[in-house]
């Protein structure tokens, strides 16, 4: 899910650690400038690690720091994020997996995507083996507050206009997606940009800009214009990506989250679900 008409803003954010007094989901840092080192030690179960405030969960008074992930850089169990409308759940929940859009056209209840934007990437070649084309893949951004996210809350998606409200996230990390033997790609950018490269070794990621993804704000500037495509990059599962490889589910409000948990109990299934409102606009 991309789109290239929308605008952000560009400061970065670190993204905070916590400390032996900060619980891992509260959002509250331990050291402000606390290096990409310290995130490394961190001894936080994999089940947990998605409710650490990593990324964008400082407000704008946070300071900036130097690169928190250079090229290089051995990069700590990475956030990736894939959402979708709360009606759509109970079939998720019942398929035990998220399809990819060539697949799985009639199984969601309310499409969010932009028709067009769907329908490019079912036009456009894949260079990396397995190939095919986007929309064979599910989609995983490497951080919230996406493009495409702010396409919705500013209503520029014709065939869908309820707003964020309703929206959740399927938070996972790169390397759970990685050990569930499916094939899976990412890029650097967004997918429909002819200067999008495709990756297939985890050893690449650091090919992925961080610091965009770290960002608060991600609008292009005159000395960067091609931050927004940057920002836009993707982390892609051939085909399907398991219900068992996902963290926990982020809701906008307390509202949305306890629906979301009154779904789950009447499917029997157990799940974490947190309330992430910086993950909005």
């Amino acid at each position: 899910m991309s789109e290239s008409d929308v605008r952000g803003g560009g400061h970065r954010r670190l993204a905070p650690a916590t400390g032996p007094h900060t619980p891992p989901w509260s959002g509250r840092p331990s050291h402000p400038e606390a290096p990409i080192s310290e995130l490394r030690a961190l001894s936080v179960p994999r089940e947990t690690v998605w409710l650490r405030a990593l990324p964008l969960q400082m407000g704008p008074s946070a300071t900036p720091c130097s690169r928190a992930a250079g090229r290089g850089a051995v990069l700590p169990d990475r956030l990736i994020y894939h959402f979708t409308h709360i009606r759509n759940l109970p079939n998720i929940i019942q398929s035990g997996a998220l399809f990819a859009d060539s697949q799985t056209r009639d199984l969601m209840q309310v499409e969010v995507g932009d028709r067009g934007v769907k329908s490019r990437r079912r036009g456009l070649l894949v260079p990396t083996p397995p190939g095919g084309v986007p929309a064979d893949y599910v989609p995983f951004y490497f951080a919230p507050r996406s493009p495409m996210m702010l396409c919705i809350k500013s209503g520029r998606v014709p065939e869908y206009q309820e707003g964020q409200g309703p929206l959740v996230y399927l938070v996972s990390t790169v390397e759970t997606m990685a050990e569930k033997g499916i094939k899976f790609l990412f890029t650097d950018g967004n997918c429909a940009s002819r200067i999008t490269s495709y990756y297939d070794d985890l050893t690449h990621l650091d090919q992925v800009d961080w610091d965009i993804m770290e960002a608060y704000l991600w609008r292009d500037t005159a000395d960067d214009p091609d931050r927004k495509r940057r920002r836009m990059a993707e982390f892609l599962m051939h085909k399907t990506a398991p219900l068992s490889g996902m963290l926990g589910i982020a809701t906008m409000t307390e509202e949305t989250a306890n629906s979301v948990r009154t779904i789950l109990a009447q499917h029997s299934h157990s799940m974490d679900v947190r309330v992430r409102r910086e993950w909005y606009y």
